[in-house]
């Protein structure tokens, strides 16, 4: 299953998708360098989809996903992996 067809599946991410990394603020979307930028298949800025994120970003780069943390403590990390693994679980669906 591709990046896009995951995104899709997951109602409530797939209407924040946006193209490459637009989703990114300038602050960010600077820090990001990809070997093939063509290869960036969309970006999502979570905190704007779900309340109480504290990841902040997804980005498909050649069907693959990646979760982009700006900043978080240890006592967090647990509720990330949480976040991570439900938002992945229900774009398997």
């Amino acid at each position: 299953m591709t990046f896009l067809e995951k995104v899709e599946k997951t109602e409530d991410i797939k209407d924040c998708l946006k193209p490459g990394l637009q989703a990114l603020t300038e602050q960010y979307k600077n820090k990001i360098q990809a070997k093939n930028p063509r290869k960036i298949n969309g970006s999502i800025f979570l905190e704007e989809c779900l309340d109480g994120a504290i990841w902040d970003y997804i980005i498909g780069y050649n069907d693959e996903t990646f979760v982009v943390v700006k900043y978080t403590w240890d006592k967090h990390v647990e509720r990330i992996l949480e976040g991570v693994e439900r938002v992945v679980r229900r774009g398997q669906k």
